[in-house]
């Protein structure tokens, strides 16, 4: 048991809608306000805007038969999510990364 003059219990808990996202990167920067908006995102190839498919008199394709395919670009970045922080909190945040990543065996750039 925490000793109540000195220490707190916090409890932990996840809402209903909480997902686990992957990243490839971030994308952002600092608001007008003063806060850090943080668009995590994952880099993939380019999805195509649009396809032609042949279709039979049944209304079926054959699986793969695709006649064109229109896409914009090599690749695509897509914001998963995005995060506001205080300056602060995205201080303590990236210290809290930075230690997990070289316990990890990430080498910092400075090093």
């Amino acid at each position: 048991m925490p000793d109540p003059k000195t220490q707190v219990t916090v409890s932990i808990k996840k809402t209903p809608d909480y997902k686990i996202h992957p990243a490839t990167g971030v994308f952002g920067g600092p608001t007008t306000d003063g806060n850090i908006m943080i668009h995590f995102m994952v880099e993939h190839a380019a999805i195509p805007n649009y396809q032609v498919i042949n279709i039979d008199e049944a209304g079926t394709h054959k699986r793969g038969e695709i006649l064109d395919s229109v896409t914009s670009g090599d690749g695509e970045r897509t914001l998963v999510c995005g995060i506001m922080l205080s300056p602060n909190t995205a201080l303590a945040i990236s210290n809290w990364l930075r230690t997990h990543a070289k316990n990890l065996g990430a080498k910092d750039n400075d090093e």
